[in-house]
């Protein structure tokens, strides 16, 4: 393997890896707001 190869090859597994990053971190943020959601919910059904 020539070192463009081996370039090519990391710069490849890196998209990969950001992307699964990118999915995870969307998974976390849309947990946070709902969990966020839910509580208010709670809060206003709470106050009646």
């Amino acid at each position: 393997m020539g070192f463009q190869e081996v370039k090519k090859y990391y710069q490849a597994q890196l998209q990969k890896v950001r992307k699964m990053t990118h999915v995870i971190y969307v998974m976390e943020n849309n947990k946070k707001t709902t969990n966020l959601s839910i509580k208010l919910l709670n809060f206003k059904s709470f106050k009646k």
